[in-house]
């Protein structure tokens, strides 16, 4: 029994050592904080001494970015469908009842009743009257094979020479008009209306040669196969410079050219519109004092009308003559001074 005491009371004290061994070491542990403490605190004087050389980090750091703003989301809008292209149109091809093209010839004179009873009675027109506007009231238009052609008109300006108006059919007279300002010609006569006919004006090419521009509301009827309208056979300017006056018109009228050799009397001028033959443009001769156009009616006997034109008072400027393989013509002066042509065409060989 005294030794197992003895035992037991060595086991307790070697158990109480123990425990005071540990309680011991708990006391010694806030020394270790207080070590790390102060390695903490040694560390953290080193950054602070480094502060004093290098620059400050409020300086080396960059500003934040400013948040993209992101605009407004656009409404979504369908963009209009493209129009579909359309092919582009083929070229027209130049037809009668389109192209630039002489159309109608009006007789500017001064005596109306003395001029229609001249004309009728050597060529055997028709007259037509019809209600105009004043001042004028009345137009009279001649007429051949029941065809409207042409017209007489009164002179109003005494200093204008009398003599036969040709028209040519455009698409757009006040462009034309303005063009041809461009193109160094005159405009004689501003354009205006014809009451449920069309729009006209009157104009002077850059040598002198008057001519009409004017647009239907219909188009006319289509060139006949030969000649230009009813028995207009030809319109041909004379002019003392052909290349000036030949540049104007094919330019204010679109048309093309080709040329023909006369011989002693030059190169001779024939205007195209599209395949189709429009007029022609030759050199003034001494016989006429001034350029300008000349219109031609086609007739049966050249020879026996040109008589019969003197015999009615005309005066002869050119007498008739051949012209090689195209015809037979001559040049008169009606009783009051307006220059006309004779013409009848050779049969084809």
């Amino acid at each position: 029994m005294a030794a197992k005491r003895s035992t037991k009371r060595s086991t307790t004290r070697k158990s109480a050592a123990k425990s005071a061994a540990r309680g011991a070491n708990k006391k010694k542990a806030p020394a270790k904080k207080g070590k790390t403490a102060a390695r903490s605190a040694k560390a953290a004087s080193k950054p602070a001494k480094k502060a004093a050389v290098k620059r400050p980090a409020a300086l080396k750091a960059k500003p934040p970015a400013a948040p993209k703003a992101k605009p407004p989301a656009a409404p979504k809008v369908k963009p209009p469908a493209a129009p579909k292209a359309k092919p582009p149109a083929p070229p027209k091809a130049a037809s009668s009842s389109v192209a630039s093209r002489f159309v109608w010839v009006d007789l500017m004179t001064k005596d109306l009743g003395a001029a229609q009873s001249f004309y009728k009675q050597l060529f055997g027109w028709g007259t037509r009257d019809v209600d105009v506007a004043p001042p004028m009231n009345k137009y009279t238009m001649f007429t051949s094979n029941n065809e409207d052609f042409g017209g007489l008109v009164p002179l109003q300006d005494p200093n204008t020479p009398i003599h036969w108006l040709p028209y040519v059919w455009v698409e757009d007279v006040d462009r034309v008009a303005k063009r041809t300002e461009s193109l160094g010609g005159k405009v004689l006569m501003q354009p205006m209306d014809i009451p449920n006919v069309g729009r006209f004006s009157v104009i002077a090419d850059p040598t002198g040669g008057i001519v009409s521009p004017m647009s239907f509301l219909q188009p006319p009827k289509p060139q006949p196969k030969f000649g230009l309208v009813g028995p207009v056979a030809w319109c041909e300017l004379l002019t003392d410079d052909t290349a000036k006056a030949g540049a104007f018109y094919k330019d204010l009228f679109g048309w093309g050219s080709s040329e023909m050799d006369m011989g002693p009397a030059g190169k001779y001028t024939v205007f195209k519109s599209g395949d189709r033959d429009a007029g022609g443009m030759g050199g003034r001769p001494p016989v006429l004092d001034r350029n300008a156009w000349i219109t031609y009616f086609a007739v049966d006997d050249v020879d026996a009308r040109h008589e019969a034109a003197k015999a009615a008072g005309a005066r002869q400027l050119v007498p008739p003559d051949n012209i090689p393989n195209i015809g037979r013509f001559s040049w008169l002066a009606d009783p009051q001074g307006a220059l006309f042509a004779l013409f009848k065409g050779s049969p084809p060989a």
